[in-house]
Protein backbone atom coordinates (compact mmCIF):
# COMPACT_ATOMS: atom_id res chain seq x y z
CA UNK A 1 0.00 0.00 0.00
CA UNK A 2 1.26 3.45 -0.88
CA UNK A 3 0.18 6.71 0.79
CA UNK A 4 0.42 10.18 -0.74
CA UNK A 5 -1.49 13.23 0.53
CA UNK A 6 -5.20 12.24 0.62
CA UNK A 7 -4.69 9.03 -1.39
CA UNK A 8 -4.14 5.41 -0.35
CA UNK A 9 -3.21 3.11 -3.23
CA UNK A 10 -3.29 -0.68 -3.08
CA UNK A 11 -0.75 -2.25 -5.43
CA UNK A 12 0.27 -5.76 -6.47
CA UNK A 13 3.50 -7.19 -7.80
CA UNK A 14 7.22 -6.79 -7.13
CA UNK A 15 8.55 -3.50 -5.74
CA UNK A 16 10.15 -2.48 -9.03
CA UNK A 17 7.03 -3.19 -11.14
CA UNK A 18 3.90 -2.39 -9.11
CA UNK A 19 0.42 -2.74 -10.62
CA UNK A 20 -2.32 -0.54 -9.12
CA UNK A 21 -5.40 -2.45 -7.90
CA UNK A 22 -7.53 0.19 -6.17
CA UNK A 23 -7.26 3.63 -4.65
CA UNK A 24 -9.02 5.42 -1.81
CA UNK A 25 -9.39 9.22 -1.91
CA UNK A 26 -10.23 11.14 1.26
CA UNK A 27 -13.29 13.32 0.57
CA UNK A 28 -14.10 14.27 4.16
CA UNK A 29 -12.91 13.82 7.72
CA UNK A 30 -14.10 10.21 7.90
CA UNK A 31 -15.30 9.73 4.30
CA UNK A 32 -13.40 8.11 1.46
CA UNK A 33 -14.19 7.38 -2.19
CA UNK A 34 -13.14 4.21 -3.99
CA UNK A 35 -11.35 4.68 -7.33
CA UNK A 36 -10.43 1.90 -9.75
CA UNK A 37 -7.79 1.85 -12.53
CA UNK A 38 -8.96 1.75 -16.15
CA UNK A 39 -7.40 -0.26 -18.97
CA UNK A 40 -5.52 2.88 -20.06
CA UNK A 41 -3.86 3.31 -16.66
CA UNK A 42 -5.97 6.26 -15.52
CA UNK A 43 -8.15 6.30 -12.39
CA UNK A 44 -11.93 6.34 -12.46
CA UNK A 45 -13.97 7.29 -9.41
CA UNK A 46 -16.76 4.97 -8.35
CA UNK A 47 -19.97 6.24 -6.72
CA UNK A 48 -18.96 4.41 -3.52
CA UNK A 49 -18.29 6.73 -0.56
CA UNK A 50 -18.06 5.55 3.04
CA UNK A 51 -15.62 5.12 5.91
CA UNK A 52 -12.33 3.48 5.02
CA UNK A 53 -13.30 0.30 6.91
CA UNK A 54 -16.59 0.04 5.01
CA UNK A 55 -14.90 0.63 1.64
CA UNK A 56 -12.24 -2.00 2.37
CA UNK A 57 -14.99 -4.49 3.17
CA UNK A 58 -16.81 -3.59 -0.07
CA UNK A 59 -13.58 -3.90 -2.06
CA UNK A 60 -12.83 -7.38 -0.70
CA UNK A 61 -16.42 -8.68 -0.86
CA UNK A 62 -17.63 -7.07 -4.11
CA UNK A 63 -14.44 -6.44 -6.11
CA UNK A 64 -12.11 -9.12 -4.76
CA UNK A 65 -11.12 -10.14 -8.28
CA UNK A 66 -9.26 -6.82 -8.63
CA UNK A 67 -6.96 -7.81 -5.76
CA UNK A 68 -5.77 -11.06 -7.35
CA UNK A 69 -2.02 -11.20 -8.12
CA UNK A 70 -1.21 -10.57 -11.77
Amino acid sequence: MRHRADLLTIESGPKDDRIPCARFRRVGVHRWQLEMPTHSGRWQATPLRASLDELLTMLVNDFGWTLQPI
